[in-house]
């Protein structure tokens, strides 16, 4: 079981732990949408502990390159050895930032993708469900008939 403080641990892992705010706050929402609603929720939640995680991981590599530059002009005997050092570290620097920007649109382009689609497939479902009539009785899965029209 993941603890608190591990970095891997998700948002879907304490789903069994999750309060049941249906019972506290007495409403019931239909059943694809609470799901969608849960599932949209997990997902959002998940990719943005990993982006923060990747982020975080990026800023210690980062932090790490700074001090090797420190060493590296400490190491410098000529002005052509700073120039050299820091030609090299601002190359790396940024490649590195280059690197990272275009992973976290990648994540936050599929992440939209992925946390979108059960909210679609949820309106759609609703759309569909507006779209045919509505039976009189809930058990009787008949149409209603048609009411005759009124005059003036």
């Amino acid at each position: 079981m993941a603890t608190s403080r591990d970095p891997q641990r998700t948002f879907s892992d304490s789903a069994a732990t999750a309060p049941n705010l249906t019972a506290a706050f007495g409403v019931d929402t239909p059943s694809p949408a609470r799901s969608s609603l849960q599932t949209w929720t997990r997902t959002w939640t998940d990719a943005h502990v990993a982006l923060h995680h990747a982020w975080f991981a990026f800023l210690d590599k980062r932090i790490k390159e700074d001090v090797a530059l420190a060493r590296g002009l400490v190491e410098c005997k000529a002005p052509d050895d700073v120039t050299r050092v820091y030609m090299c570290f601002a190359e790396r620097a940024v490649a590195d930032y280059q690197q990272e920007f275009a992973k976290a649109a990648r994540l936050g382009s599929s992440v939209a993708t992925d946390a979108l689609a059960p909210l679609q497939a949820t309106a759609r479902h609703f759309a569909a469900d507006e779209a045919s009539p509505l039976p009189v009785d809930p058990t009787d899965r008949k149409r209603p008939p048609a009411m005759p029209p009124t005059e003036h």
